[in-house]
């Protein structure tokens, strides 16, 4: 998504509330403090990151159990910067994703990757990430005596699925 993109759907802070509420919360919510299944958002009108339970009349922050729990930041931030995770090809450094956010300090930077990072290695979102990864010739592991030249490849097996071979290399 470039970044033309992104300012057309997330347009300003409500709208990106929406979409988190939205993702999270698309099979309904039950209450935290009375146990109520809700099948209908309800939000509180002075705060959108607040949602209602109409039940025991409590509310309770749409946020919480996200990366976006504690944070003081425009979620708007947050996407795109999951956004630059996402498309970046060899990854992207902290300090690049301080320069390119326009953020003040390294450390919100450095926190806020941290996060991403650590929501992305998380099991109930592992099918989310899980992908067939391709390699089609490399050496691993430094480099290697001339004499004791491997080669990785893959082949296929009898199930259809591509498995990681060393062979050794034709002279």
């Amino acid at each position: 998504m470039t970044y033309f993109e992104f300012t057309k759907r997330f347009p300003d802070e409500e709208s990106a509330i929406d979409f988190i509420v939205e993702t999270k919360y698309k099979d309904g919510y039950v209450c935290p403090k009375c146990g109520c299944v809700h099948n209908k958002i309800y939000r509180q009108n002075y705060d959108r990151r607040k949602l209602y339970c109409n039940n025991c009349k409590s509310e309770f922050s749409a946020l919480k159990g996200t990366i976006f729990e504690r944070t003081h930041l425009d979620l708007r931030m947050w996407l795109y910067a999951i956004n630059l995770v996402n498309v970046s090809r060899k990854g992207i450094s902290a300090l690049q994703l301080q320069r390119e956010m326009g953020m003040g300090s390294y450390e919100s930077a450095w926190r806020m990757l941290h996060q991403i990072r650590k929501a992305m290695e998380n099991e109930e979102y592992k099918e989310t990430f899980e992908a067939i990864v391709e390699i089609d010739e490399t050496y691993v592991g430094g480099k290697p005596r001339k004499e004791n030249r491997l080669t990785i490849a893959t082949r296929m097996t009898r199930t259809g699925r591509r498995e990681v071979v060393e062979r050794p290399r034709r002279p």
